[in-house]
């Protein structure tokens, strides 16, 4: 356990801290649209603490990494940035990845991080089925299918490259 939050550069970070913890994120709730939903009193910032943050690279002062899960709300973009040269070596990622900037301000969206993994790399190979966003209707008897938030996705580095990597000695 490091007692850090992992960040694309070392500094100050902000977590928000929520009434649902589970949905704690370094992002602000975009209230005007979360109190339009069903999960408006999720996202009351009930907290707001400031730690350290470092890059994944300088935490684990490593030569490799083979795989990445992150689910950190948003964050997943400044991880991935702060591995650096951990992820010449790495196969794979899961990553929680967000689909609109409804919910969270400033958020990077799932079309950032898929340009950026395959910029160095890995390709897209599954989508979860994305969690749905609903809003508060005013009466039971209407439906309201909602709107994708975010899921979960995995990236690999396809097999000859991993060969290729195996070959180079990383």
């Amino acid at each position: 356990i490091y007692n850090t939050l992992l960040a694309s550069k070392a500094g100050p970070l902000t977590l928000n801290g929520y009434l649902w913890p589970r949905a704690s994120s370094i992002y602000r709730p975009n209230q005007a649209f979360v109190e339009q939903t069903y999960l408006r009193r999720h996202y009351e910032v009930v907290s707001q603490v400031t730690f350290p943050a470092r890059p994944l690279a300088d935490v684990l002062n490593a030569t490799d990494l083979s795989f990445l899960k992150a689910d950190v709300e948003g964050a997943e973009m400044e991880i991935l940035r702060g591995a650096d040269r951990l992820l010449d070596g790495c196969v794979g990622f899961e990553l929680e990845l967000w689909y609109s900037r409804n919910v969270f301000d400033g958020v990077p969206l799932a079309s950032d991080v898929i340009a950026f993994c395959q910029e160095r790399g890995f390709t897209l190979v599954t989508v979860n089925t994305p969690r749905l966003w609903h809003y508060g209707l005013p009466h039971p008897e209407m439906e309201s299918r909602g709107f994708v938030g975010q899921g979960d996705t995995l990236f690999v580095r396809v097999p000859h490259a991993v060969v290729d990597l195996v070959r180079s000695g990383q």
